[in-house]
């Protein structure tokens, strides 16, 4: 199988990174292909909204990481992981940026494929997470996607938080069970 993880943190030791890093190695000992896309160091210019691209028809005007280095992965991909902290009730600005880009591939990536929600925040998930669990459920609709599961890490400001938890271990095994 062949998944691709979008990781939206600046911060590279993060909450976020270390569960999508958990996720990966379990995945990467079950066998699977894994590909990892850095949001926050990649060079990716947002949507501009001109439709140059048809939605899909065309290429992007945007020559950048996200067409070079992305876009064949996302596309053979069978799994697709967002991976994110949620600073303001949404997806970081890092990843939002990436998953906007989308339209300019949107065709080609609808259907027939499997997704993941990894998400962290500093405050009580039932409050803070409304907002990025709802966008992704969006996506899911919208591209016809299939859930595969979600690591949700309410209270986790830090790396460090996540001792006390077992959130590590589900995202371990959560990449390590992906069929």
């Amino acid at each position: 199988m062949k998944i691709t993880i979008l990781t939206g943190s600046a911060h590279p030791k993060g909450t976020t990174n270390t569960l999508a890093t958990a996720f990966a190695e379990g995945a990467q000992t079950a066998g699977h292909e894994v590909f990892r896309f850095n949001c926050a160091t990649a060079k990716v210019r947002p949507c501009i909204g001109c439709n140059q691209c048809g939605c899909g028809q065309r290429e992007c005007v945007f020559k950048d990481d996200f067409v070079s280095a992305l876009v064949p992965r996302l596309l053979e991909a069978d799994v697709v992981v967002l991976c994110a902290p949620t600073y303001y009730f949404a997806l970081s600005p890092q990843l939002a940026t990436v998953v906007s880009r989308w339209y300019s591939v949107n065709p080609q990536m609808t259907g027939g494929k499997r997704s993941l929600l990894i998400a962290a925040c500093e405050g009580p998930a039932k409050d803070v997470m409304v907002g990025i669990e709802a966008t992704y459920e969006r996506i899911l609709n919208w591209m016809h996607w299939q859930d595969a599961g979600r690591i949700i890490a309410g209270e986790c400001p830090t790396a460090a938080a996540l001792e006390d938890t077992d959130l590590v271990q589900r995202a371990h095994d959560l990449g390590f069970s992906m069929k």
